[in-house]
């Protein structure tokens, strides 16, 4: 098995709520684009704030955009929707060969045959494989309805798998990257989140 190699960004100084933005640097910087996590975030996420009306909470739509901020402990973050289109704004912006689709079944063969290709991919599980949490929920700004977040989301870039492991660089825990999860315990937490990950392709 072949690691993908690239540098793990640490979320944790001071993005607390950015790990969609970290594994997307991270996986632009594996395909030798550069990006940093500043300019990412400035030209290329686009966030929407919380507010209360009446009493109730109403916010953004996390498949359209980064609900919150992920320089603030309280932002919540963004689904795979969203990232797929961000990332294919950075990839018009550096005329990059490549295009972004969210992928929310993609099966272990999929995940592997991108690794193989030499690109990572964007991956959804949890915060140190906590159980996913049911909430917070909110009402959408736009259409009213409420929407069900699930707690302990967390973004990864998956560099590797083989029979019994994936093989992640965990923005929260940058130091020890790339992390070994056994692969029921990615794949039971990955499920939890949606089975939601981003795939990136050559441009076509």
């Amino acid at each position: 098995m072949n690691l993908i190699q690239t540098p793990c960004i640490d979320q944790t100084k001071n993005w607390p709520t950015g790990c969609e933005s970290a594994t997307a640097v991270m996986l632009l910087n594996a395909l030798g684009l550069p990006m940093t996590m500043q300019r990412w975030v400035d030209e290329f996420l686009e966030c929407r704030d919380f507010s209360q009306q009446n009493g109730t909470l109403v916010g953004p739509d996390p498949r359209k955009c980064f609900a919150g901020r992920p320089d603030d402990p309280e932002g919540m973050g963004c689904w795979s929707g969203a990232l797929a289109v961000f990332l294919n704004k950075a990839f018009a912006a550096l005329g990059a060969p490549y295009r972004a689709e969210a992928a929310d079944r993609a099966d272990a063969e999929t995940l592997a045959a991108s690794l193989a290709a030499g690109i990572p991919v964007a991956y959804w599980a949890t915060i140190d494989a906590r159980p996913a949490i049911p909430g917070p929920d909110w009402l959408l700004e736009d259409t009213g309805e409420v929407f069900h977040w699930r707690s302990n989301e967390h973004c990864m870039l998956l560099v590797g798998m083989d029979s019994e492991h994936y093989w992640f660089n965990d923005p929260l825990h940058a130091e020890n990257a790339p992390s070994a999860w056994p692969r029921p315990l990615a794949e039971g937490r990955h499920a939890e989140q949606g089975c939601m990950a981003v795939l990136v392709k050559p441009a076509v």
